[in-house]
């Protein structure tokens, strides 16, 4: 079947990305209140007789919270966290397994999904928002989503340093190089390896995105782009023949060593990428050890708010100065109605309020105050210039403003094929004949994600974090996957690691990739009782969080006290083996684990604090012995243990491997 007719919808309208969404952290955690526990029932009453209405977003918004329960006092707004990264993959596969909340946020609004999403065509309120979103939003006719606020990313600048270096402000990709240069010379925004730019997400979508952008400034923004476009999507058209130089900017900073390939291509597979090792502007460019930053509004905002002082948001720039400058539009998110309140008319009643309040200016303001996205897609409506930064408004106000044309599948596998290629590590004329061929006759890895690999006989459920600070289904089973994979006698998973549920019945491979998504590799090692407990006294540290360093266990048991707050010290009170003998300091033990909290990104932004597992970071020695590396993850350990019992349904239960002991 031809990919192009599958996403042909989307390739018509504004682009949906997922990346990091607007004002999330950037390791994805929730920032403000605890998740709640799932909602069921036809009305499911709350314990002060509202009707609670139940939503999943990629962030905490408590200002539209309180906004709605002040405007419709008889609802209690319930909202759960999803991860940024895994929220599309997590929200379809609940709908499909009638799962979902009542609301849910998606940034992928085509495909079969909708047809468990509710038609609201008949609600008055979609006539709110401007026609040319919501008639690319149709689904077979019918309304089935409005469109979230957005935002705007471009190149973020050290306008201070800039004057320092006797530099004019950059018009073009050639004036950055100059900018870079004499950067590096001067010793001023750089680091002490030369680095003097970065991006502030890591992921192929986020990439595939940037290099679009990128080469929109010269190609796509112009008429034989607009026309390159409509023939693509006709199928008169190729990659192959005009993306030839579309690397040629980020080629040049990576051979140059202007820009950190350790930290922005750590993970370039397609789907979502562990980001502990992304480049972070808030941090880098206060302490002058960057000049330029890509990133959003949000990005800026971290690095100084949005007084132009020192810092100032430019669009991506052109080769040449053809006056073609845009800036990278994104509308990122969507929301919808879970179809099955069909048959709940009270609950259905208040989640129709809540998309009712938010197509108001009020509630606009209310959700772009939450998630940073200054961009509203309503008709009409006034954008408050200081809510921009002064250097972009011109070209937010005239209109200049460029919507990536690509679907987040097609972006991902963009940035999955070419930045190896601007690395060096691949060639642009194969890159281009990959995604050729991936755009018109998909792929065999999409083949393989909707293959059955095997059928569990239970829901394994992954709901509000809750692999970060207790035993999980989920987490017995992908230990004991990881302990069977390698032999070793302890398997340690970092709940982070963990992003998705398993559901009762059929498995597919897609299922194992969004359970466990990251890219980092198992290993094992030896080491002594003492090493271990502290590896797990460290996991534990912040589950008042809670944060993805808790651990998971196969081959051990451990009761915890947690920490009470902020500050606090949670304390490990007892470690034994399965058979309940506890472990001693001097025990010699074979523990699998992966790389990544084994230091094989460092410590610095990454490794969890488990430098006490260290084999890879010659900076932090410590009595860890490897004992061998392998090339499977965590969901390659998965895969092995469906194949070597497709004969049996998987189950998975809660064993008392882990205790929380509260006084």
């Amino acid at each position: 079947m031809r990919l192009n007719r599958v996403i042909g919808l989307l390739l018509t309208g504004t682009l949906l990305l997922g990346v990091a969404g607007c004002g999330s952290s950037p390791d994805g955690s929730p920032d403000a209140k605890e998740t709640a526990a799932p909602i069921s029932g036809a009305d499911a009453p709350g314990a002060d007789g509202r009707t609670v209405v139940t939503l999943s977003t990629y962030t905490t918004i408590p200002c539209f919270e309180e906004a709605f329960e002040t405007a419709y006092p008889q609802y209690d707004l319930d909202v759960e966290w999803l991860a940024s990264g895994v929220i599309n993959g997590e929200v379809n596969r609940r709908l499909r397994n009638h799962h979902a909340r009542d609301l849910i946020v998606t940034s992928l609004p085509g495909g079969e999904v909708a047809q468990y999403t509710y038609d609201i065509s008949a609600e008055d309120f979609i006539e709110n928002y401007q026609s040319n979103i919501s008639e690319q939003l149709l689904v077979d006719g019918t309304a089935r989503y409005i469109p979230l606020p957005g935002s705007y990313y471009g190149y973020i600048l050290n306008k201070t340093l800039l004057d320092e270096l006797g530099l004019e402000m950059p018009e073009t990709t050639g004036d950055l190089l100059t900018v870079f240069e004499r950067a590096r010379e001067g010793g001023v925004g750089v680091t002490e390896e030369g680095y003097c730019y970065g991006l502030s997400f890591i992921g192929a979508t986020f990439l595939g995105a940037y290099l679009t952008a990128d080469f929109s400034t010269d190609y796509l923004s112009t008429a034989d782009g607009a026309r390159w476009m409509a023939n693509l999507k006709n199928g008169a058209a190729t990659f192959t023949g005009t993306w030839e130089h579309s690397v040629d900017f980020l080629t040049t900073c990576v051979d140059e060593g202007y820009i950190d390939a350790r930290k922005m291509l750590s993970n370039y597979t397609v789907g979502p990428t562990n980001i502990g090792n992304a480049f972070k502007p808030e941090v880098e460019m206060p302490q002058r050890r960057a000049i330029l930053a890509y990133g959003d509004v949000a990005t800026l905002e971290k690095v100084q708010g949005l007084s132009d002082d020192e810092f100032v948001m430019l669009p991506c720039l052109p080769k040449t100065a053809n006056g073609n400058q845009m800036l990278s539009a994104i509308s990122n998110d969507y929301m919808a109605v879970n179809g099955d309140l069909a048959s709940q008319p009270e609950k259905l009643e208040g989640a129709l309020a809540v998309m009712r309040f938010l197509s108001t200016p009020e509630g606009q303001e209310a959700w772009m105050r939450d998630t940073d996205c200054p961009s509203s897609y309503l008709n009409g409506y006034e954008l408050d210039p200081d809510s921009l930064p002064e250097s972009i408004r011109a070209y937010v106000s005239n209109g200049m403003v460029f919507p990536n044309p690509f679907p987040t599948n097609l972006l991902s596998f963009i940035g999955a094929k070419l930045i190896p290629v601007a690395t060096g590590k691949a060639d642009i004329a194969d890159a281009l004949a990959a995604i050729d061929d991936y755009y018109v006759n998909g792929s065999e890895a999409v083949e393989y994600d909707m293959s059955v690999v095997g059928t569990v006989a239970v829901d394994m459920i992954y709901e509000n974090s809750n692999t970060r600070y207790e035993e999980t289904q989920l987490g017995n089973l992908v230990s004991d996957a990881i302990r069977e994979l390698t032999g070793a006698r302890v398997a340690l998973v970092n709940g982070g690691g963990i992003r998705s549920s398993f559901y009762q019945g059929d498995v597919t491979g897609a299922d194992l990739n969004a359970v466990c998504p990251y890219g980092n590799l198992i290993i094992v090692a030896e080491m002594d009782g003492r090493t271990l407990r502290e590896a797990i006294t460290n996991g534990i540290q912040l589950t008042w969080k809670p944060a993805g360093q808790f651990l998971q266990v196969s081959g051990v048991r451990y009761a915890y006290r947690p920490a009470s707050g902020e500050g606090q010290t949670a304390e490990l009170l007892s470690l034994t083996y399965d058979d309940g003998t506890p472990v001693q300091d001097r025990d010699s033990i074979t523990v699998a684990y992966n790389n990544y909290m084994a230091g094989s990104s460092g410590y610095i932004d990454a490794g969890d604090g488990f430098m006490m597992l260290n084999v890879y970071d010659e900076s932090h020695p410590v009595n860890v012995r490897l004992v061998s590396e392998t090339s499977k993850t965590f969901a390659d350990a998965l895969r092995e243990y469906f194949a070597n019992h497709i004969d049996e349904e998987i189950t998975a239960s809660l064993e008392g491997r882990i205790e929380i002991v509260n006084d």
